[in-house]
């Protein structure tokens, strides 16, 4: 098994070796082989210059590979990365967050909760 891991095809390698090395941190630390697909979604979305949507069907790795992904690559000092979901939704894409960035890309996780019903006033 450990032979064909290794073996595996890294569609993040371009040619001339070059990479980004977070794509085989993320692998290596959740003991993993990201597919082509979730890497060309990945990159595309934070290579985009405005907001991106796309559709993944159950299974393709949405929420345990693109989201942290996504995540570990927009979010730095500059930059907030908020992920939405259905309130059905919430506490495991939470815990996933949460489990993916508490060991050696610790990234804080916080919920915040609002709804279309809330009054936002302006502080003075």
């Amino acid at each position: 098994k450990v032979a064909t891991w290794l073996g595996s095809e890294r569609t993040y390698i371009k040619p001339g070796g070059v990479f980004d090395p977070r794509f085989l941190l993320f692998e290596y630390v959740f003991n993993m082989v990201l597919w082509s697909r979730q890497v060309a979604l990945v990159q595309s979305f934070a290579d985009a210059k405005r907001a991106c949507v796309s559709q993944m069907v159950m299974g393709s790795g949405k929420t345990s590979v693109v989201t942290p992904m996504l995540a570990l690559i927009l979010a730095d000092r500059s930059r907030l990365v908020t992920v939405m979901c259905p309130e059905a939704l919430l506490a495991m894409t939470r815990d996933l967050l949460r489990e993916r960035f508490t060991h050696v890309m610790k990234k804080r996780i916080l919920t915040l909760q609002f709804s279309r019903s809330f009054s936002i006033a302006q502080s003075e």
